[in-house]
């Protein structure tokens, strides 16, 4: 609604006001001297009332136009919507922290790794092989816990920008039932700090390994699209999901 129409209509209002105060001046009419003097009086009484207030009714009317021109014109640019999205940021926030961990793509692999010995013999030197088998499994995902308000970005239009950690190795296993001892004794010449010494460099295998295969890439990809599944579900419109780093 204008500004202009709502000033017009207050002033209609006013003088329907006034005009209804005259009218019943004039449409009184006393049956007899006594009567009218009564009415006269209590005529008197209820303008002598109505003019007691009536000058706060302007004063009402012009606070009336000053408050919707502010709001409607805002005239110091007054974000009314500030403190609206800042608590929306917050729960938004704190609804992606319960989840802290979003795991988003997998990789297994067997791997063979070999450790090989030699001692002194009385007439040549011995020769040592240790082959250990492991198989390995790891989690690629985000560590959803980091991310803070900084890293959200709400619009008015339910519009919501959010940017995640980049994806990393959020848990891998290589549990000593699935090693084998391929070839080699531990009590005989190798031990066990032997057997798990390869079993962690099979840790650092895996990792690369699965950096080869793209399984990073793969994760990052699956995680922006859960990312931004989960936000539509939360009620936003427009969701743009970034990395950092990218």
């Amino acid at each position: 609604m204008a500004m202009n129409e709502i000033i017009n209509k207050l002033k209609n209002w006013w003088q329907s006001v006034k005009q209804s105060l005259s009218e019943g001046a004039r449409n009184s009419s006393p049956a007899s001297d006594e009567d009218a003097s009564t009415e006269k009086k209590s005529l008197r009484r209820g303008l002598s009332s109505g003019l007691s207030f009536s000058w706060l009714l302007p004063l009402i009317a012009v606070a009336l136009v000053i408050g919707l021109f502010f709001f409607l014109k805002n005239p110091f640019k007054i974000d009314w919507s500030i403190n609206k999205t800042e608590k929306q940021t917050t729960l938004t926030v704190e609804e992606i922290k319960k989840i802290s961990e979003l795991n988003t793509a997998s990789y297994y692999e067997e791997m063979l790794l070999e450790k090989r010995d030699t001692t002194k013999g009385f007439l040549h030197k011995n020769k040592h092989l240790l082959a250990v088998l492991v198989k390995g499994n790891l989690k690629v995902g985000f560590d959803l816990s980091q991310i803070s308000e900084d890293d959200i970005s709400i619009g008015d239009d339910q519009s919501i920008v959010i940017t995640l950690p980049e994806a990393k190795v959020t848990d891998i296993i290589t549990n000593p039932s699935d090693r084998t001892i391929v070839y080699g004794e531990k009590d005989k010449h190798f031990t066990e700090n032997d057997i798990n010494e390869l079993t962690n460099q099979a840790k650092t295998v895996l990792v690369n390994n699965a950096r080869e295969e793209g399984i990073f890439e793969k994760a990052t990809e699956q995680g922006k699209k859960e990312m931004a599944n989960l936000l539509k579900a939360m009620g936003y419109e427009k969701v743009t999901v970034k990395i950092k780093g990218e």
